[in-house]
């Protein structure tokens, strides 16, 4: 079998400066599930079926998973000899580019698995999210829900205005929030921001807008183009703590933490 090429990877510490941002949110959210049970004082454990919890209790567990799928990606792509012991196990081959003529290099391996974890832990996260909130909306007003339900930022509006910190919303969270939920839609048009717009006309097709997501880089999404600044694990792990600054604040809202039960469809 072909020896598996091994180059320096620069990319080395940026993947502890996840692991370490993943590790904090996941902190973060197992901290505040035993403080939500304690709260609700939940009876026969009903907590793992209560849509109130169920965003959290996802997190945490995608949260986990990525950073020992991380770990494992970083420490068994930097040991060639053990990777190639995996390729024989499971009867597969050392992956190749013929079109390049050469091996793939190891660090490019790496990046590309880092890559694709980060996508799919932002779908997932993003995801638990959207189903807590429709849940949520669905159990404190369900006409409010049924008239919302094709916009999830509108709906997220509606139920914040309930919110003693609305105005906190409105000005820190809402235009991310917005950014967020078009990066996450860009998926189905890889990475590009095609929204669908039945009235849509030329001056649709220019709309340009930023948003600040990160301290040192804007992002920009723009009709018809790739969005820009917006992917990779910095973004993700933001997003990552920006909702679950929101969902706190859903939580708090005296029609939500009223309901003695709220049900999970998916529990």
């Amino acid at each position: 079998m072909e020896n598996l090429k091994m180059t320096y990877d620069k990319n080395i510490e940026k993947y502890v400066k996840i692991l370490q941002g993943l590790q904090e949110n996941y902190t973060l959210i197992v901290n505040k599930i035993d403080e939500l049970k304690n709260t609700f004082q939940f009876q026969n454990d009903k907590s793992n079926d209560d849509a109130r919890l169920a965003f959290y209790f996802l997190a945490s567990n995608y949260s986990d998973a990525a950073i020992h799928l991380l770990m494992f990606n970083t420490y068994i792509s930097n040991k060639p000899l053990e990777l190639r012991q995996y390729y024989d196990e499971f009867k597969i081959s050392i992956p190749n580019s013929k079109a390049m003529g050469r091996m793939i290099p190891l660090n490019k391996i790496r990046w590309n698995n880092c890559q694709c974890l980060s996508n799919l832990f932002s779908i997932s996260i993003y995801s638990s999210f959207e189903s807590s909130l429709r849940n949520i909306m669905r159990s404190v007003n369900e006409d409010c829900y049924v008239k919302t339900q094709n916009n999830i930022v509108s709906m997220l509006d509606h139920l914040m205005s309930r919110s003693e910190n609305y105005t906190l919303y409105l000005t820190e969270y809402h235009d991310r929030f917005v950014a967020f939920n078009k990066i996450r839609n860009s998926i189905h048009n890889n990475g590009v921001h095609m929204p669908y717009n039945k009235n849509k006309n030329k001056e649709d097709a220019k709309q340009r807008s930023e948003y600040q997501i990160l301290e040192d880089e804007t992002t920009i999404i723009k009709t018809g183009e790739r969005i820009r600044g917006g992917d990779g694990w910095d973004v993700h792990l933001q997003m990552t703590k920006l909702l679950f600054l929101i969902h706190n604040d859903i939580l708090e809202i005296p029609e939500v933490k009223s309901k003695s039960f709220i049900f999970d469809p998916s529990s």
